[in-house]
């Protein structure tokens, strides 16, 4: 699961495109990109303030994970502040209560610059890196806007 949770307090799946290719169609293995093809996102920066991107990857599926992220993305705007932190305390719950199972070696990857559209899943290959775990992994990135 790959999750951006921007400055305005918005939480956004963007892995897998939808919950159902979990049901089919997955394969361990191979590679799989966020987002998808040549489909580049912008990081919202409403100002100064913080985009997490938030990694996870469990040999089981994340049931409660997925039933608050279906709620969320049906929700309406009056509920979606509350479903946020359901969502954030799930994060962190998953965490902790994988916390023995994690790689304590785990550092975190270098970012910086800009990139903008027009490279090809070939150019960003090489760039990326294998991130191997036995039955959970779970990271957050943090990129600050000043």
């Amino acid at each position: 699961y790959v999750l951006l949770e921007n400055t305005s307090g918005d939480m956004q799946l963007l892995f897998p495109r939808d919950l159902a290719l979990f049901d089919f169609g997955y394969r361990q293995g191979q590679a799989y990109y966020a987002p998808a093809d040549d489909d580049w996102m912008t990081l919202p920066s409403p100002g100064a303030g913080e985009n997490r991107i938030h990694l996870i990857a469990s040999a089981a599926r994340l049931t409660n994970l997925e039933s608050l992220l279906s709620q969320h993305a049906a929700a309406p705007a009056s509920q979606q502040a509350l479903l946020h932190r359901k969502l954030a305390d799930e994060i962190r719950n998953l965490k902790g209560q994988h916390r023995d199972l994690q790689s304590t070696s785990a550092r975190p990857l270098p970012m910086g610059g800009a990139v903008r559209g027009g490279l090809s899943q070939s150019y960003l290959r090489p760039l990326a890196r294998e991130i191997r775990a036995d039955k959970f992994y779970a990271w957050t990135y943090t990129i600050t806007h000043r």
